[in-house]
């Protein structure tokens, strides 16, 4: 009977033992896991896009020379002419002397929202140069390139003649993309601006 009771005894205390083990070899693996995932994260894909994301735009539109040259991020479109007519009907215009003179101009641009400035030769005095846009002198780093956009519309010039003659009339009109709230920078220039250039002659008497 002694020895019956201690042969369960044995068997009891091997399979705590068994028992105790298996806990211990799942709890190290466990633990494994754990220590190792943070390892694994701490130069994972993501983390480091978002270091490179954070940097981009720090440099996004910028005044800071350690953000390099400035450069159109992306590449803008390529520029569509302006094209400007004369309304007024005829190859020659008439005119009277010391008497004001208006010239109504058209004007359109697939890429350009707005008229920057304008230029008239009247021929009897000398050629107003034209305007520049606005420009950020400061530039560095990414620049968003601005929006194409159409613009179209209709700009009336004056001149009063003090001489009877004729006279060859050029006006040249500037559009642009640039608005007053933002500055193209000077280094790149407006990717849309244009030029249109309309002639005509005026004959006073």
């Amino acid at each position: 009977m002694d020895e019956r009771l201690a042969a369960i005894k044995h068997e009891g205390h091997r399979r705590r033992s068994a028992r105790h083990r298996r806990y211990a070899a799942v709890a190290g693996v466990a633990a494994v896991v754990a220590f190792a995932g943070p390892l694994a994260l701490q130069d994972s894909g993501p983390r480091s896009q978002d270091r490179a994301y954070a940097a981009r735009t720090e440099c996004q539109n910028a005044s800071d020379p350690s953000c390099g040259p400035a450069r159109w991020e992306p590449e803008p479109s390529p520029n569509q002419p302006a094209t400007a007519v004369m309304e007024e009907k005829g190859s020659s215009i008439q005119a009277s002397v010391g008497q004001p003179l208006e010239i109504p101009v058209a004007w359109a641009d697939p890429d350009g929202t707005r008229l920057a400035s304008t230029s008239a030769c009247w021929g009897d005095s000398p050629c107003e140069g034209l305007r520049r846009p606005c420009e950020n002198r400061d530039a560095y780093g990414v620049w968003t390139p601005p929006s194409p956009s159409l613009g179209r519309g209709t700009v009336r010039l004056g001149h009063a003649y003090q001489l009877p003659g004729s006279y060859e009339v050029t006006i040249t009109l500037l559009t642009a993309s640039w608005n007053r709230e933002g500055c193209v920078p000077a280094s790149l220039g407006d990717p849309y601006a244009s030029e249109a250039t309309v002639t005509t002659s005026v004959s006073v008497r």
